[in-house]
């Protein structure tokens, strides 16, 4: 007779077989050989059934545990009656959900790890989701590791954010839960409705909630408000006056209302909730990969749902320019100038038609390398180079005319300076300028450390306090008062006068106080960057892109509420490359409709 191969059986109704026997064992009272003891209520079991069934009972009774040799065990952390469905679970496979339960049972599961039922008992909670218990079912699915019935209530909280407020489940939260949940973006309502709902907060128990005004209000986003309603109904609240933090906030937002064009030396949260039709994000240049053609790409909240060209892309930069100036004014109006083929040419973005650039009047001159600020109602062109060297001189552009006209020239010709204004004044920060050899009548490349002042008032420059460091190709913004100047590269080597990459990249801040004149030095970067974007965003200080020694980064940093640098995310090129000469700008734009 042949030997044949070994077959494999398989029953397919073993494991039911099991579990049946062990249910029918349980109700007949046979082979127990524990009980548990839960709220002096006890449960005869197999303990082969609890540790094939649950880890939790697994490691009790396989390991060094003194449970392991008892014949009582008393269980804590759960309740008589959810300890009754449990163990019918394990010895049936099933059991039923009923929503005065099913939280002590998720806990239980959760307990005994048993997933299973967990997330059973999670997908039932989930169908019994509504406004009025939303909140508490999303912190005990945050409590529990329960991820998607966590998202579910969030999703309920933040799509019907104005019912949910009126809700006593809402009214009772902590403040540090309260927190939690206006802090975020995704909310959709409006800060009008926030507000209100923080005071409902506030004034349904005055007495022990008055402390946390501050921390509970910080997160309400007032410079967002309709005027007349923060006229009306919120600056003269006398809770909120008296707390001198909030008062100062206040302060901000009427200066912010009063002179958008400012709103880069406040640092309150501009960036709108899920609820407005609009976002607030960063735009810089890139070029396409496939074509040595420039656009503009979108970087932070909500860009996904931007009307853009295609992709990534805002849209197309025009054609005779590259690596322009970029600013984007409190009007919200986006202007690019110049660039690398010392182009003259200035273009105004049209909102309305995402692929439209309006040509306005040019500068006086071509300029790169240059500097492109607001200043009040002008927009001001600061020294930069050309065909013929770097260059001092300054002009500014009036909207109102459609024309540039000169002012005082800086005292020095500089290019790949940094510059921002503060306060009605213009500040500049480092650069390179070249400095003449009488005696051979030939320039000689140098960086600078000096910080310039320009007041309209008086058509004048004067020469400040200098920077410890010279550096060119950095940036600068302003937050908390004081004029940040960060990162750049420190020193004129071969590879940066052939324009290949710098070298000696810097880490190093350095911050301004204008009412001091004076410099402190600041927290260094995570690694040296050159060339890269600094802006306001979400009420602090964001660095984007740039270069180094090494390559070109595609990170973005922000700096913390407790003063140091975090690694925010990565930028997301998609089919763009960024340039060491890119250019960055904060702007709201409108999101789709659908």
């Amino acid at each position: 007779m042949p030997i044949q191969e070994p077959f494999l059986f398989k029953d397919a109704n073993r494991n039911a077989c099991l579990l049946r026997g062990f249910k029918e064992l349980h109700e007949s009272s046979l082979l127990f050989d524990v009980t548990l003891i839960v709220d002096s209520k006890e449960f005869e079991c197999h303990r082969s059934l609890l540790a094939s069934s649950s880890d939790y009972f697994r490691c009790m009774f396989t390991s060094d545990l003194a449970e392991r040799d008892q014949r009582e065990v008393s269980i804590s952390g759960v309740d008589a009656t959810s300890m009754e469905l449990v163990i019918k679970y394990m010895y049936s496979g099933e059991v039923k959900l009923q929503a005065s339960t099913v939280q002590n049972l998720l806990s239980a599961a959760n307990l005994f790890q048993l997933s299973d039922l967990k997330e059973g008992c999670a997908v039932f909670m989930g169908k019994k989701l509504d406004v009025d218990n939303c909140i508490g079912i999303h912190f005990f699915a945050q409590a529990h590791e329960c991820g998607d019935l966590e998202f579910q209530a969030w999703d309920v909280i933040t799509e019907h954010f104005e019912e949910v407020a009126q809700c006593i489940e809402f009214l009772d939260l902590s403040a540090e839960k309260f927190v939690e949940i206006i802090q975020y973006d995704d909310l959709q309502a409006s800060e009008e409705d926030v507000y209100e709902a923080a005071l409902a907060w506030l004034q349904h128990s005055p007495e022990e909630r008055t402390s946390n005004v501050y921390d509970i209000f910080r997160h309400v986003r007032f410079s967002l408000m309709d005027e007349h309603y923060f006229y009306d109904r919120v600056k003269n609240n006398t809770v909120l006056q008296a707390e001198p933090r909030i008062a100062q906030m206040f302060d901000e937002v009427i200066r912010y209302k009063l002179l958008k064009n400012r709103w880069m030396e406040i640092d309150l949260r501009l960036e709108p909730r899920y609820g407005a039709d609009f976002c607030r994000v960063a735009v810089y240049t890139a070029y396409l990969d496939d074509e040595k053609k420039q656009v503009l790409q979108l970087y932070g909240q909500r860009s996904d749902e931007v009307t853009r060209l295609h992709g990534n892309v805002l849209c197309d930069l025009p054609s005779d320019i590259e690596n322009p100036a970029l600013l984007v004014t409190g009007n919200n109006d986006l202007y690019v100038a110049g660039g690398d083929q010392c182009s003259s040419a200035v273009y105004k973005w049209c909102s309305e038609d995402v692929a439209t650039f309006d040509e306005i009047a040019s500068m006086t001159i071509p300029r790169k390398r240059f500097c492109l600020v607001q200043l009040d109602k002008y927009i001001y062109a600061l020294g930069g180079c050309n065909l013929e060297g770097n260059l001092s001189s300054v002009i500014r552009y009036s909207e109102d005319n459609d024309e540039w006209e000169s002012v005082a020239s800086m005292p020095k010709a500089l290019r790949c300076f940094c510059a921002v204004a503060y306060c009605g004044k213009l500040y500049v920060f480092g650069g390179e300028s070249e400095k003449v050899n009488k005696k051979v009548l030939k320039g000689r490349r140098e960086l600078n450390n000096q910080t310039l002042c320009y007041d309209p008032r008086d058509d004048k420059w004067t020469t400040l306090a200098q920077m410890t460091i010279p550096r060119a190709l950095s940036g600068c913004t302003v937050y908390k008062n004081k004029i940040y100047v960060i990162g750049g590269f420190g020193s004129i080597t071969e590879s940066w006068i052939k324009d290949t990459s710098p070298d000696n990249v810097l880490d190093s801040v350095e911050v301004y106080d204008p009412v001091t004149n004076s410099w402190e030095v600041g927290v260094p970067l995570p690694i040296p960057l050159c060339a890269m974007g600094i802006f306001k965003y979400y009420g602090t200080i964001y660095v984007m892109g740039g270069e180094n020694e090494e390559d070109v980064s595609n990170s973005v940093y922000y700096l913390s509420d407790e003063g140091v640098w975090e690694l925010k995310d990565e930028m997301v090129t998609g089919v763009t490359e960024i340039t060491i000469h890119s250019s960055y700008a904060i702007l709201n734009v409108d999101v789709d409709a659908d």
